[in-house]
């Protein structure tokens, strides 16, 4: 299991220590910020800074999902085992 309870507490208690709003919104719009962030980290081809920034994103996710009471291991196993047969459209 990747979503511990004990990563999950470590995640949002780091966040109250640093006085982060502790509102789905804010975690949302971090969790994008950090993203940004990932995507300029793999076109410099900066693994590790890449590495942190998508750990940083999952954490801001993750803290979303907690403060929205989200089952997001649930969410996310449903999601994938959907969409094995669900039909792509591919973009152009």
């Amino acid at each position: 299991m990747i979503f511990t309870d004990e990563l999950i507490a470590t995640i949002v208690e780091t966040q109250r220590k640093n006085e982060f709003p502790q509102t789905v919104l804010h975690q949302l719009r971090r969790a994008h910020d950090e993203i940004d962030e990932a995507i300029e980290a793999h076109l410099t081809k900066s693994q590790e800074d890449f590495a942190e920034e998508l750990a940083d994103s999952l954490s801001f996710i993750f803290a979303a999902a907690y403060y929205a009471k989200v089952d997001l291991e649930k969410a996310l196993y449903k999601k994938a085992t959907s969409n094995v047969t669900r039909v792509w459209i591919k973009e152009e």
